[in-house]
């Protein structure tokens, strides 16, 4: 099997930060780029030096699709997962192993392994499943693979040697191994309040996002932007937020006219293959309930809750509508990775950003620099420099294109207008006020404000004082931001 050549430059520099001494290596690699032929060379190099090697996964669908690749590489190989038990040797030299089918025999495997392999390195890198799955294995080496190498937070992975970045998303978008992504977001979805709803930890609890977009209204308004979109005609993916919303979605589509399907953990196993069968090779799929009668899927469109946010590999999707409203950007981006996928006829994927997703994380392929943890303040600062708040000025009723070149020009346009505030007119001083990340700007657009319906002169040093508690506070408690500056602009709404 010939590797492109960002495959064989990844595979090299890993090899060489292996061979220099680095003992827990994480290999950024987007979306699209071949992971698994990539886990595969690498698999060459340790088996060529004698090392007992693993490869490590936690979705189902990515044991056969690797499994294909080492035979591509005429690697043999054992597979360790739950219905696969006549493919298990201990014995072996390579090892394709599923996380969760380890951690629950771990006490019964028996296992000297040089070097494991971690897919999605991101969700497992660090978790109490993991460390206890290395603890037991304990390997020499340890590899990480993830398109998106940070935590749920965006900060760095912990306890990393080296971090391998060879090639980015716009990399393999220009060399044509990636499908552009054009983004559309209609003026309704941006008019939802996303910072009223509660976060437990790192994200938006599912009942908070339930409140808020888990309704009849919220589903009509997405039928409708999909079918402005013309999308009833386009393979397309919906993220939903839980079972519930999911249901909901499907059904709302269904009535529309689309070929939607709720898929989740609790549809029935033959549903959910047909489903998925029907979507895949794009024609109608019949299954058997076992009793009393057959059932055709004809599936277009497939709603889903979290199954197919990583390691969902079909490259003809068309288009992705986002429903599930985000603050993680490893999962923000993962959803967005499922329409990257080049396809013989496709020139581009869509995005229908229907949850404030481009406003708040940015595009796909904006750089992300990932700061060491606990770092707040400058993980703040990045993700204040990929987030895009002028997305609100820019949209129309209708589904609008964003694109980056927009994004620019109003920015810069805001930029040269804000030089002097009380030189703008009133229009640019609400359109700064609105999407503002600075208190001392704020205020002083909202003196302004009040200076012209009342005369009412300000200065300079009245801004700062009256910004800096809220500077302070901001800058011990960075994760609060966007809620600290809404607060604020609300109060001096009501105020002016």
């Amino acid at each position: 099997m010939q590797l492109r050549p960002y495959q064989e430059k990844i595979v090299e520099h890993t090899v060489i930060s292996v061979e220099e001494g680095n003992r827990n290596v994480v290999i950024q690699a987007p979306t699209g780029s071949g992971k698994s032929v990539i886990a595969a060379e690498l698999v060459n190099y340790f088996t060529a030096g004698l090392m007992s090697v693993a490869i490590i996964v936690k979705h189902t669908s990515l044991i056969d699709q690797i499994s294909a690749h080492l035979e591509g590489f005429h690697i043999d190989h054992s597979i360790l997962k739950a219905g696969y038990e006549e493919k298990w040797n201990p014995e072996a030299q390579v090892h394709l192993i599923m996380a969760q089918t380890l951690h629950a025999r771990i006490d019964k495997i028996d296992l000297n392994l040089d070097a494991v392999i971690i897919d999605e390195a991101h969700v497992e890198w660090g978790t109490p499943r993991m460390q206890a799955i290395l603890e037991h294995l304990d390997p020499r080496i340890k590899i990480g693979m993830s398109a998106t190498p940070w935590d749920m937070k965006g900060y760095r992975l912990e306890g990393m040697d080296d971090l391998i970045r060879v090639v980015d998303e716009r990399d393999l978008t220009e060399a044509g191994f990636l499908a552009p992504l054009k983004y559309y977001v209609p003026k309704w979805s941006q008019e939802i309040d996303y910072d009223s709803m509660e976060s437990s930890n790192f994200d938006y609890t599912t009942e908070s996002i339930s409140s808020l977009i888990g309704t009849p209204e919220y589903a009509k308004m997405t039928a409708e932007s999909m079918e402005q979109m013309g999308l009833k005609d386009k393979k397309t993916i919906v993220f939903a937020n839980d079972i519930a919303h999911c249901e909901l979605l499907a059904d709302t589509l269904a009535q529309n006219g689309f070929k939607a399907y709720a898929y989740h953990s609790k549809t029935p196993k033959a549903l959910a293959d047909t489903i998925m069968d029907s979507f895949r090779q794009g024609v109608p799929w019949t299954f058997s309930d076992g009793l009393f009668k057959d059932e055709t899927v004809d599936c277009k469109c497939i709603v889903a809750v979290s199954k197919i946010s990583i390691g969902f590999d079909v490259p003809d999707i068309e288009a992705g509508v986002m429903c599930r409203p985000t603050k993680v950007l490893s999962l923000w981006r993962q959803q967005l990775g499922r329409v990257c996928r080049t396809a013989e006829g496709k020139d581009h994927g869509i995005i229908l950003d229907l949850c404030g997703g481009v406003s708040r994380l940015g595009f796909h392929d904006d750089p992300y620099f990932p700061p060491e943890k606990k770092d707040k303040q400058a993980l703040r600062r990045e993700l204040e420099r990929i987030s895009k708040p002028v997305v609100d000025l820019l949209t129309k009723e209708n589904p609008t294109e964003i694109t980056r070149r927009m994004i620019l020009e109003k920015l810069e346009e805001l930029e040269r207008k804000r030089l002097d505030i009380k030189q703008a007119d009133i229009e640019t001083v609400m359109m700064i006020f609105e999407t503002s990340f600075s208190p001392k700007e704020i205020i002083a657009c909202a003196y302004e404000i009040n200076r012209r319906k009342t005369g009412t002169p300000w200065k300079e040093e009245t801004v700062e004082w009256a910004a800096k508690p809220w500077e302070e506070v901001i800058d011990n408690y960075p994760e609060t931001e966007r809620i600290l500056l809404k607060s604020m602009k609300t109060r001096l709404k009501n105020i002016v």
